[in-house]
């Protein structure tokens, strides 16, 4: 049975329309199921009115909570993983009240300034991938990422391990999403380090316009990631790439070759792989109506 395309409430314009208010007008784009993101607050929810099994999934965390928000897996501070695991079982709770299909976790960052990978973005658009600054940059984070990736894999895995106990008592699975930024976890090696340990249910959860700055950022080959396109895949964040600049509706794929594959990417995922379209706020119902209509034809759903 194929999976339907999901819209994720990352389109949702804050001040301007209420979540019902979000769902009416995505059902009358074409969509039939969504994703609850991190910015969902306990009174989104309380008002909700939507028919039992529309919501797939739900980011952690979800609800929304300011004393848990920030909490991270991968930190070596045991009182932040008890946070970011206390905003997870919040979230298993909603994913198993509406019953969702799967639950998608962000690992976090490791103990690097993000200030050296800010710089590198910098580096990347002024001088050029080529430079000297670039590349002296580069190795530096390179670097202390490996020398750092050790101790924070390690307290990742033993939360995941908790987690995956947790989510199978609530029927639900677990999307472990590529990172955000090249300073968090998991890529590609430490990834498989965790889909080795832990089978169902615990999964890989793609996104490939991030898998795609990496690699213009010369520090990850697209196709690495490649052979995490199999069974242990759950689901994919359909959204384009310009540069740096992610949350962009699909480009004209006969003529960008700079953003997401999505054509190739159609071929390397089953049918049963969960899509879940990303937009910014600002795009209006047109750019969504038209961007969905795109990944009907390139996906054949």
């Amino acid at each position: 049975m194929k999976a339907n395309f999901a819209l994720s409430t990352t389109w949702l314009k804050r001040g301007s329309m209420t979540l019902n208010q979000f769902f009416n007008t995505a059902t009358q784009l074409g969509f039939s199921c969504y994703e609850l993101d991190a910015s969902i607050s306990l009174t989104d929810i309380a008002n909700l009115s939507l028919p039992e099994g529309q919501i797939s999934t739900l980011q952690v965390p979800c609800p929304a909570h300011p004393q848990t928000f920030d909490a991270q897996f991968s930190t070596l501070n045991r009182y932040e993983r008890e946070a970011a695991r206390k905003a997870a079982l919040n979230t298993f709770q909603l994913a198993a009240d509406l019953k969702a299909k799967a639950v998608i976790i962000n690992l976090g960052r490791i103990d690097i300034s993000f200030k050296l990978e800010k710089a590198l973005y910098q580096a990347w658009q002024t001088q050029g991938h080529q430079s000297d600054t670039f590349q002296t940059l580069k190795r530096e984070l390179i670097t202390m990422r490996n020398r750092n990736v050790p101790r924070h894999l390690e307290a990742a895995l033993h939360d995941i391990e908790y987690l995956a106990n947790q989510a199978q008592k609530y029927g639900l699975k677990i999307g472990i999403v590529t990172p955000n930024a090249y300073t968090a976890l998991p890529m590609p090696e430490e990834l498989n380090v965790i889909l080795t340990e832990f089978g169902d249910p615990v999964y890989y959860w793609h996104n490939p316009a991030q898998t795609k700055i990496f690699e213009s950022l010369d520090l990850m080959p697209q196709t690495v990631w490649d052979d995490m396109l199999n069974t242990h895949t759950l689901g994919v964040y359909l959204h384009d790439v310009s540069g740096l600049q992610s949350l962009l509706p699909p480009s004209n794929q006969e003529q960008s070759a700079a953003g997401v594959n999505f054509k190739q990417l159609a071929t390397q995922i089953s049918n049963q792989t969960l899509l879940t379209c990303l937009f910014s706020a600002k795009h209006p119902q047109e750019i969504v109506q038209n961007s969905l209509k795109m990944y009907q034809q390139i996906f054949k759903r």
